[in-house]
């Protein structure tokens, strides 16, 4: 009992430090069967000077965020977690640049390695086991990694 109301007070706490923080809006669309098809949660970052906004949406296993404001190079990777085809988008990518995808085990093997490729652009992962991979994406000089997960 006492884990339980530890855990409440934890989570209120974090809750409640997000409110001082960032101001955000939760926004739901439910199918004609009342299941949760789309969670589209609002941003407002500020720094002095100025204010800007981001969206990140979470449709079924399909989650999307990008910083809408930005004139940043966004990278978008969906779904996450994926049964074999992830989804590659990159927003406001200067012209012209080397592009580079690769994927390694937690191992660090590299398993899959893609170059110059398109916006948007698919990667099959059917063929790896279900499992955490690294994707790194390397545009010019500028090198990202993130987490993938394979499941059935």
């Amino acid at each position: 009992m006492n884990k339980i109301k530890i855990g409440l007070l934890v989570i209120t706490a974090f809750i409640f430090s997000l409110c001082f923080v960032k101001a955000q809006t939760i926004d739901f669309n439910y199918d004609s069967g009342g299941n949760r098809i789309e969670r589209k949660l609002h941003v407002e970052k500020f720094k002095p000077g100025e204010s800007k906004s981001g969206i990140m949406s979470e449709s079924g296993s399909e989650i999307k965020a990008t910083d809408l404001d930005s004139r940043e190079t966004s990278i978008i990777i969906y779904p996450n977690p994926s049964r074999g085809i992830l989804k590659i988008e990159i927003l406001n990518m200067p012209e012209d640049s080397k592009k580079e995808l690769s994927i390694y085990d937690l191992n660090g093997t590299r398993l899959l390695i893609k170059k110059d490729f398109g916006t948007p652009s698919e990667v099959d992962i059917s063929r790896f086991r279900d499992g955490v991979y690294i994707m790194r994406i390397k545009i010019n000089n500028t090198v990202s990694d993130w987490k993938v997960i394979k499941s059935h």
